[in-house]
């Protein structure tokens, strides 16, 4: 019995938990490919990359594309949380000339394609989409008619990063059309936490190993009744 307990004391810590970790670089690095409202729109979050990005374009629509970058260290391998959450907006507007007297139907569509990637030891990516469009009536509008579209989405994963070093990766492609003067915008906000939802085996290696004490204990009261 007493070797059977160090058995479990032994089992218990051999599967002890690591937490994971990581330490994140101060800088974020960008490419744009397709003008921005901002020189660096680009702000390095907490766990990963934060940005915002807007165009405008006289009439029609306009469009963005771009890439940024942040790099990490895993000091302490384990499971991670990796997630993408993404919006953009466009929003149009006319004058009405001459005053009251507009007419038709103003529009406005918003279609966004994000890819994010880490690039390591271990490489995982996903990808958030989305894409909307909206009309309104101009048919009464005495000064000026407008409309807006948005859309959003959002991905999350668990995934598995060993010791070394890692790049976090976003490609952002932007496009918005409208009716009249156009003014479009995008948020994204990627981000690599440690931790994952998970099922620990040391609780059921300890539940079975109890369980076999407390049979042996019951086949020896048995044997001695």
């Amino acid at each position: 019995m007493r070797i059977l307990m160090l058995l479990v004391i032994g089992t218990s810590l051999s599967y002890a938990d690591t937490i994971p970790s990581l330490v994140w670089t101060d800088d974020t690095t960008f490419t744009e490919s397709v003008g921005f409202a901002s020189d660096d729109p680009f702000d390095a979050g907490l766990n990963g990359i934060s940005s915002t990005a807007g165009c405008s374009l006289n009439p029609g629509g306009c469009a963005e594309l771009y890439m940024a970058e942040r790099t990490f260290t895993v000091t302490s391998a384990g499971l991670f949380t990796f997630s993408t959450a993404a919006s953009a907006g466009v929003s149009v507007f006319s004058d009405c000339l001459p005053v009251g007297g507009c007419s038709g139907t103003a529009f406005a569509s918003v279609d966004f394609t994000d890819t994010d990637s880490i690039i390591g030891p271990e490489s995982f990516a996903q990808n958030v989409s989305g894409d909307i469009s909206n009309s309104q009536d101009c048919n009464g509008s005495i000064f000026g008619c407008g409309a807006s579209a948005n859309a959003d989405g959002s991905a999350m994963s668990a995934v598995y990063l060993p010791l070394g070093d890692y790049t976090l990766e976003q490609n952002m492609n932007f496009v918005a059309n409208g009716s009249g003067d156009s003014t479009g915008s995008d948020q994204l906000i990627t981000a690599v936490l440690p931790g994952a939802p998970t099922p620990e085996p040391r609780g059921t290696i300890v539940v079975l190993t109890c369980g076999l004490i407390a049979l042996l204990t019951l086949k020896s009261r048995r044997k001695t009744l």
